[in-house]
């Protein structure tokens, strides 16, 4: 009778603690902590309640480290760019373990494939990584200096930038490919990475720290596998370039004796020239445009002046600007004078600055030259 009534206690006891809440944390509880438990019976003799038996202060164990991570790319698609320009891809870096840990970071471009379906054909040059320093989730170069991850707290997020240089023989469509490879590190002195973490080796012990990996690989990153301590994902920049191309012309537009039937480029005779500049289609747009032409090298039977440069303009104007953007509407007659225009001729150059040419739009200058 007596053992009846102990097992239906220790039931209950059991119940009890089972029915108990747990604390709810995704990185569970803290590595380290050391748990103990004690064990009790109550029991009756002859229905007379005996003294309580303990087991003491057994069964102590310590949580062992779980080391887990994942890095997570956060450009929805490619980031975009141009030809000789810097540009950074981002990913954010979570500690999914229940230890504080530092990770070296690794930007990886062999064997990476577009993760967006492209072809992968170029890479950027004087690539490194960087953390986000102040988490506004912005590449700043004087702000965000750190190469690595310090003490990344359990469940905290930590955002990293992959910064490379965008060579300038690139074209619209060129794509780089590249991979953010994290490695967990022991958390090491404020500032200073900590040793690598290696994993426990064979049995455990219940009185000391062993330390698991639980990250998952990434089939996509060769160097990041199953339970290594490391994860990765993939990003991609893509280039969208500017196509420009320049074209100049000249014909005659008057002489002293036919006018402008059938003129001849005889002494007397004004000549246009025309430069146009096109944008193809398909690229990026191109904006603060200058375009120059430098008088110096022409034959001295060219007299350094202008006359009208015909379509709109008036006397003692020489430029004639047409552009779909900002310094020049189609016809507008900008002035060899400095007059807050973006036409000019000075040092024996026609210049005209501040054009905006759109992709798959083109730009024209008129100028004219009196032939001595």
């Amino acid at each position: 009778m007596k053992y009846a009534k102990i097992t239906r206690l220790m039931t209950a006891l059991l119940a009890l603690a089972l029915a108990a809440p747990f604390a709810a944390q995704a990185a569970g509880t803290a590595s380290g902590t050391s748990i103990t438990n004690t064990a009790t019976v109550v029991y009756t003799v002859a229905s007379i309640t005996q003294p309580m038996v303990s087991s003491g202060p057994t069964g102590t164990f310590v949580v062992d480290t779980k080391v887990n991570l994942t890095v997570q790319r956060v450009d929805a698609s490619y980031v975009s760019t141009g030809p000789s320009s810097t540009q950074y891809l981002t990913f954010r870096v979570v500690n999914n373990g229940n230890l504080v840990e530092d990770y070296a970071l690794q930007a990886i471009s062999a064997g990476i494939a577009d993760p967006f379906g492209g072809a992968d054909n170029f890479d950027a040059t004087a690539v490194q990584v960087f953390v986000d320093s102040n988490g506004d989730g912005i590449y700043t170069a004087a702000t965000d200096t750190f190469t690595f991850i310090d003490g990344l707290a359990t469940d905290a997020t930590a955002t990293v930038f992959i910064v490379g240089n965008i060579p300038v023989v690139q074209v619209t469509g060129d794509i780089a490919a590249y991979a953010l490879l994290a490695t967990t590190h022991d958390a090491g002195a404020a500032g200073a990475l900590g040793a690598l973490t290696v994993e426990t080796v064979g049995a455990g012990t219940l009185l000391a720290v062993d330390v698991v990996f639980a990250d998952a690989a990434n089939a996509n990153v060769a160097a990041d596998t199953n339970r290594d301590g490391e994860a990765s994902d993939r990003g991609a920049y893509r280039v969208v370039a500017a196509a420009i191309t320049i074209v100049k012309s000249v014909a005659t537009y008057s002489d002293p004796f036919n006018g402008t039937t059938n003129p001849k480029a005889i002494p007397g005779a004004v000549m246009t020239y025309t430069i146009t500049v096109s944008n193809a289609a398909g690229g990026a747009n191109a904006t603060n445009v200058t375009v120059s032409d430098n008088l110096t090298g022409m034959p001295a039977t060219f007299a350094a002046q202008f006359g009208d440069a015909t379509d709109t303009c008036g006397g003692g104007q020489g430029i004639v600007v047409d552009a779909d953007g900002p310094g020049g509407a189609a016809g507008v007659c900008n002035s060899n004078a400095a007059d807050a225009d973006n036409g000019s001729f000075a040092a024996n150059t026609v210049t005209v600055s501040g054009l905006t040419i759109n992709a798959g739009t083109s730009a024209t200058v008129k100028f004219q030259v009196i032939v001595n």
